[in-house]
């Protein structure tokens, strides 16, 4: 994507999470200027109703890291999977980590079939103690950005859709079982997707990398947490320990 590209789906993705965060019962606006983060987040209503029960108290501060996904591929349990990095500049890893109302949202826009109306979206948010925790387990990694020389971090991520199977697999089964014939096999194949979801009982769910330990090496892939895909939590004390 070109300069404008980047700036239009950035602040594209910044106002998606805008729109969440009302949903979830907050107020959020847009910096004017930009200082390393995106948004503020107020809790106005549960303030003058006094509604507001447990959890850090707002205003909060994020930074919106945004990431379009053009394409999946097939993993070995038959499940389609994409990955992206998000990159903060060493300035902004300092600047969040430091601030305890501060957070990383990090958004993941894509679509699984070229042929739907509309794209999807999801996201997912950390706190600032959330970046230490993942930096001192493996998952963030330190790199010096080729054009400028200066230390960016990384955090790898793995989207993962549910489990699928070629349509055409299941009804050439069912021809070589005697229970569709070749012509009702032809009139499926021209009317139902090309994959269909498995019986077996799996969720689409976002993932952090980081590096095998030990000879073994290779990559581990870790499921984030439920409770920090929605915004319904934020402020909260959630654990990541499902991330050892």
């Amino acid at each position: 994507m070109s300069f404008w590209d980047d700036l239009y789906f950035g602040l594209g993705a910044e106002y998606l999470v805008t729109g969440e965060l009302f949903m979830a019962g907050y107020e959020a606006f847009k910096l004017p200027a930009d200082f390393g983060l995106d948004l503020v987040v107020t809790a106005q209503k549960d303030v003058s109703f006094r509604s507001r029960d447990g959890g850090a108290r707002p205003p909060f501060v994020l930074q919106v890291k945004s990431r379009q996904i053009r394409s999946f591929s097939e993993n070995s349990m038959g499940r389609l999977e994409a990955s992206a990095r998000v990159f903060l500049k060493e300035d902004d890893w300092e600047l969040i980590t430091g601030d305890e109302n501060a957070y990383l949202v990090c958004v993941l826009i894509f679509t699984d079939d070229p042929n739907r109306l509309q794209s999807r979206w999801t996201y997912f948010w950390l706190h600032s103690s959330h970046l230490s925790e993942l930096m001192e387990r493996g998952y963030v990694s330190a790199v010096d950005d080729r054009r400028t020389g200066r230390r960016k971090y990384s955090l790898k991520i793995v989207l993962r859709l549910q489990a699928t199977m070629l349509l055409e697999d299941v009804l050439d089964d069912l021809v070589g079982d005697g229970q569709l014939t070749e012509e009702g096999r032809g009139v499926l194949l021209d009317n139902f997707a090309q994959a269909v979801p498995t019986r077996w009982s799996t969720r689409e769910y976002v993932s952090l990398v980081r590096p095998g330990r030990g000879r073994a090496g290779g990559e581990v892939v870790r499921m984030i947490p439920a409770a920090l895909t929605t915004f319904h939590n934020l402020g909260e004390d959630v654990s990541i320990r499902i991330l050892d």
